[in-house]
């Protein structure tokens, strides 16, 4: 599995649009949690446009997995640690 992020620049009034620092634009940030084999999208997500990276992906990774183990109770899931994802909750 892949987990990234990427930015969504935005105009208007939107929900989830808040402007981020980083990126100097109103935005929503986007998260897609993908196989990393054929790059499929397992889980799209979308935490509000200020967000850090790591907001909710420990909650999302845990899903997938959960779903993933619940169909395939002995496949193996690697999972890179991506700089920007790297926290204790993460990695628990």
């Amino acid at each position: 599995m892949d987990i990234d992020t990427f930015d969504d620049p935005a105009h208007g009034n939107q929900q989830l649009v808040l402007f981020h620092r980083f990126y100097n634009q109103y935005q929503f940030q986007v998260r897609a949690i993908t196989c990393a084999q054929n790059d499929m999208v397992v889980l799209p997500s979308l935490p509000f446009g200020s967000a850090h990276a790591s907001l909710g992906a420990a909650d999302d990774l845990r899903r997938v997995v959960e779903k993933i183990r619940e169909r395939f109770t002995h496949v193996t899931i690697h999972i890179p640690q991506l700089q920007q994802f790297l926290s204790f909750n993460v990695l628990d």
